[in-house]
């Protein structure tokens, strides 16, 4: 059993590291049989060979280029294994796992895909949880892409706002000024595009949006869109006490 167990972990981490390379990553993305091992692996085993599984399905992800190929990555659950990555504390997996994310960014249907799989939360989670300047910057670079193609379709519930105005606040002396203002300028999309919907502008409200946009006006931090977006929420805070 050990050495059944070392032998397909050496498998795995070959696989992991082959994947990284375009030529057989293509040629991967094409066998629903490997796919299904990895995802099985990935999600179900109780061993350390899962990470290595994830990593090889994260690395397939990024280079997932066409629609059939990314159907593929779909049926097979790849989704919830690299959501499994963002748990892990070597950062190099999240950060992996935020990679293959992308491959859904750039179109309504993928945000809608990765926000009822509740990934949104996860991935700021992950970064409050790891302070990594690497794994902070890929983030908020990937939900400011995100919120540009169409913030309606970014769905976050109260948990990942809040955890999103922890890291925006200026109390967060460990967030680099990059990631800040990404971040920032992800949260102003999404509370413009909350304009018509009163239930999200009072969840942004609970979670600390206002705090945190009224901070970023006050050192003129961000552009046109951190204002219209601190007007926005002190209009609708208004409207509550009259």
């Amino acid at each position: 059993q050990v050495e059944d167990e070392c032998v397909r972990r050496f498998l795995l981490m070959a696989v992991a590291r082959a994947s990284a390379s375009s030529t057989c990553a293509q040629a991967y993305l094409e066998s629903d049989e490997l796919l299904e091992i990895l995802s099985d692996s990935a999600l179900r085993c109780s061993s350390g060979n899962w990470r290595q599984s994830a990593r090889a399905l994260a690395l397939l992800a990024y280079r997932a280029k066409s629609q059939g190929r990314v159907d593929r990555l779909m049926r097979h659950n790849v989704i919830e294994a690299l959501k499994r990555m963002l748990t892990l504390s070597q950062s190099e997996f999240p950060v992996d796992a935020i990679r293959g994310f992308t491959v859904w960014k750039d179109h309504r249907e993928g945000l809608e895909f990765l926000s009822a799989h509740a990934i949104w939360t996860e991935t700021l989670k992950a970064c409050s949880a790891m302070k990594s300047s690497t794994l902070n910057y890929l983030c908020a670079s990937l939900l400011v892409e995100a919120t540009k193609v169409d913030a309606s379709a970014v769905r976050i519930g109260l948990e990942g706002l809040r955890t999103l105005c922890s890291l925006i606040s200026l109390d967060n002396s460990q967030m680099d000024t990059k990631s800040r203002l990404l971040f920032l300028e992800a949260l102003s999309y999404l509370v413009i595009a909350s304009a018509s919907n009163k239930g999200l502008q009072n969840m942004l409200i609970s979670a600390g949006a206002r705090t945190v946009l009224q901070q970023a006006v006050d050192l003129e931090l961000g552009g046109a869109g951190v204002a219209e977006a601190h007007t926005l929420l002190m209009e609708a805070c208004d409207s509550e006490t009259e």
